[in-house]
């Protein structure tokens, strides 16, 4: 059977086991439990973190709101907690050739010898982006500089990722294909070839040898930390193989070679090993690893963290102390079984905060995707196996994660596999529907009930120019090409193909229109009807291949006017504003276009589906953890990264929090004179005033809230019907097959495979 009906058989199969006995918390040996460690820092964004004895250094910037420039800083802080202090003789990079020069970010490492080195990014309109490799004192002070400006043409490269030395006379270059290394003058040692470097960066090993991972065999793979050989100018024989999706390599001291991060555990590789010792895990210490940026053992024996220091990353930087613990001297906790196919950053995040704040109870993750396998296709079919496996023989967890591309929710709410969420929600003393955003959650519902939720939403929809899409929230095909023939010659309706062919159009239609033409939870499906005719004949008028566009790129053909539409919905305020304004005019959220003008905008729910199967044991324990996803926010933010804002929180006090920093004007200075200055600026290639946008009006918030009240349902599609619809319709749009049989052959497709899964469920 494939995944899928394994699943099916899995999910039906909750309903009849019966509810298992207590669980305690069974942990034993040593846990670290955490200290979070307060600080206060000047930088406005930090890149890069190391801890050094008893101090930790973070490097950033620091913005002037006037000019809006950045200016690279290196501060210092006790690892105990206080004040920044920034370090007295730093400065970035400065040179002497009076060209304009900045330094945009860095990466900070620790040398052998208590030393910092420095491979800081700089920026010139002469040469473009490169690196200078400098080793720096404890005060900040310059000791040795390496300026890597010209080495891309001298090496004959595009990129170059990484500098770094043994302190022997050898610079090591990472350009992404290989490894050159350099002597004292300059002179090309060896180039030493890789499979796929990529950005990572070298590291030293206590023996002195330099070593860089480097992907072994793609994502089905795995990486292998190789071990260079200057003496030689080879790489040495000794290599260590790791998993895919490591990160966090760090050089290890006395028997540990290196330590690394696999998912959510620290290992240690220790001399002589043929593989990592798990150390801990960080989710069950309390301390979410994502955007670890560094880690050190103590002489103390405690493991000292500093996470969310990560060039382009926005997040709080957060220091910790964790101190190895017996586990049989912690209080007693209720073990809650989490089940899950991938524990993911997100879930990590989650689990780590429950985890270090909970007094009662404890969550174990069972993840059934192996670690470092990536997202193969055939170890997720036997990661979906074992889940069945275990599920069936009594294993029954108290929440699920789940995903609509991995599990049939439908068919679960249907048969009464989970447990309704709202009468959890409605008896919550800190929630209930009015502290919710609740068109999002109900836009999930199944005959009444809410079997899953989730704490943040965006909205899909599609954004055009007022002037040319109309004033308007839905619109028709005829209405679509009326306004793209509006447009001049050449012009393309989504951008850089995303859309602009048949069956890319087709895919994203399907998608948003699949519970027009199905019905999961009976078994039916209607796609020989005139809806889906009109449908297929709509993406038929679309070209076979996506033009190109003049002005290429995430923002310029939309900024040109050269684009009609941006398709990538609506994810936070700052994209709302950022959209306005490349688009440099009023605009409309008009959504998909469709044969009966319905509106054509939808929600997606972005955080962690949490689900809690009926027969668990522990309803009211496993609802402790879903309600914290649903509570308010410490923190709300904006961001100003057009790929990687917020979403909207479901949360009705945060969601108006963020509305209100959203219209909050910012002031600023100019020449002297107070006024609002913009929020931020999007730079376009090749233009050299960047587009600005300030704060959103009240005007703009209730256009928004409009389309939050016109939206209608989720993009809910199953991936299997999504290729039975594509394949069939390939033929179609190659004329090679009539509209008729085409609507008739994928009826026929779509009704065998809704009677295999109907089959699947009578079996059961």
């Amino acid at each position: 059977m494939t995944a899928a009906k394994l699943c099916v058989v899995l999910l039906l199969s909750l309903c009849s086991l019966t509810a298992c006995g207590e669980k305690k918390d069974v942990r034993s040996g040593v846990v670290y439990i955490p200290q979070e460690v307060k600080f206060s820092s000047p930088l406005d964004h930090t890149d890069s973190a190391c801890i050094s004895g008893e101090t930790v250094y973070l490097l950033g910037t620091i913005r002037d709101l006037d000019t809006f420039t950045d200016t690279l800083t290196l501060v210092r802080i006790p690892l105990e907690g206080g004040k920044a202090e920034e370090l007295p003789g730093f400065l970035p990079t400065q040179f002497e050739d009076g060209g304009e020069y900045s330094s945009i970010s860095g990466y900070l490492r620790l040398g052998q010898d208590g030393t910092l080195w420095l491979t800081e990014n700089v920026y010139s309109p002469d040469h473009g982006g490169f690196l200078v490799l400098r080793q720096l004192d404890s005060e900040g002070n310059e000791l040795f500089s390496f300026n890597g400006s010209e080495l891309k043409t001298y090496l004959g490269v595009e990129t170059i990722h990484d500098l770094w030395t043994d302190g022997a006379g050898t610079v090591f270059v990472n350009t992404g294909e290989a490894v050159v290394l350099l002597d004292e003058n300059l002179a090309v040692r060896a180039t030493l070839e890789g499979k796929d470097l990529g950005w990572r960066r070298f590291l030293t090993l206590p023996d002195g040898h330099i070593a860089i991972p480097d992907v072994e065999q793609g994502i089905e793979g795995g990486i292998l930390l190789r071990v260079i050989a200057p003496e030689a100018g080879d790489w040495a024989e000794e290599s260590f193989s790791l998993p895919y999706g490591v990160y966090g390599i760090q050089p290890g001291e006395g028997n540990v070679l290196f330590y690394y991060i696999s998912g959510d555990a620290l290992y240690a590789w220790r001399k002589g090993a043929q593989e990592g010792e798990r150390m801990m895990s960080w989710a069950e210490s309390g301390v979410d690893p994502n955007y670890m940026s560094a880690f050190a053992f103590l002489p103390d024996g405690r493991l000292a963290s500093i996470t969310g220091a990560v060039s382009g990353v926005d997040s709080k930087v957060q220091l910790a102390l964790l101190t190895a613990t017996d586990a049989s001297s912690l209080p007693e906790r209720t073990v809650l079984e989490l089940a899950t196919l991938y524990f993911d950053g997100k879930l990590r995040a989650a689990v780590a905060d429950f985890n270090s704040t909970s007094k009662s109870c404890f969550i174990s993750v069972t993840e059934y995707m192996p670690q470092g396998s990536g997202y193969d296709t055939e170890l997720q079919e036997q990661a979906g196996l074992r889940m069945v496996t275990a599920l069936m023989a009594g294993k029954v967890p108290d929440i699920i994660l789940l995903s609509g591309q991995d599990l049939p929710i439908r068919r679960m709410e249907a048969q009464g596999m989970l447990e309704d969420l709202w009468p959890y929600i409605d008896a919550d003393p800190e929630l209930g529907r009015d502290a919710l955003m609740t068109r999002p959650l109900e836009a999930l519902e199944y005959e009444g009930g809410l079997y899953y939720l989730s704490n943040s939403f965006s909205i899909d929809t599609i954004v055009g120019a007022k002037s040319v899409v109309g004033d308007r929230m839905t619109w028709t095909y005829d209405d679509f090409w009326e306004a793209l023939e509006s447009m001049p010659e050449g012009n393309t309706a989504t951008g850089e193909g995303r859309c602009d062919s048949k069956s890319a159009m087709l895919e994203m239609l399907a998608r948003y229109n699949a519970p027009r033409f199905l019905d999961l939870e009976a078994g039916t499906s209607n796609f020989n009807g005139e809806e889906f005719r009109t449908l297929l004949e709509f993406c038929n008028r679309f070209p076979d291949e996506p033009p190109e566009p003049e002005n290429p790129g995430p923002f310029a053909a939309l900024y040109y006017g050269e684009q009609m539409l941006d398709i990538s919905g609506v994810n936070h305020f700052v994209h709302l504003q950022q959209t306005k304004a490349l688009i440099g005019e009023e605009i409309s959220f008009v959504g998909w276009p469709n044969e009966g003008g319905r509106p054509g905008s939808s929600f997606t729910l972005t955080g962690l589906p949490l689900a809690i199967p009926s027969a668990s044991p522990h309803k009211e324990e496993a609802w402790s953890f879903l309600r914290e996803q649903l509570l308010p926010s410490e923190e709300v933010s904006l961001k100003n990264e057009m790929s990687s804002g917020n979403h909207f929180p479901v949360n009705r006090a945060d969601f108006e929090r963020m509305a209100e920093m959203a219209m909050t004007p910012k002031m600023g200075a100019p020449g002297g004179v107070s006024q609002e200055v913009p929020q931020d600026a999007i730079f376009i290639p090749g233009v050299d005033e960047p587009v600005y946008y300030y704060a959103m009006t009240q005007e703009e918030y209730d256009q928004f809230m409009a389309l939050y009240n016109a939206a209608e349902g989720t993009c809910d599609y199953d991936a299997n019907l999504m290729n039975i619809i594509t394949e069939q319709a390939g033929a179609y749009f190659a004329g090679d097959r009539s509209l008729d049989d085409t609507v008739a052959a994928i009826q026929s497709r779509v009704g065998l495979y809704l009677a295999e899964l109907e089959a699947v469920f009578i079996s059961v």
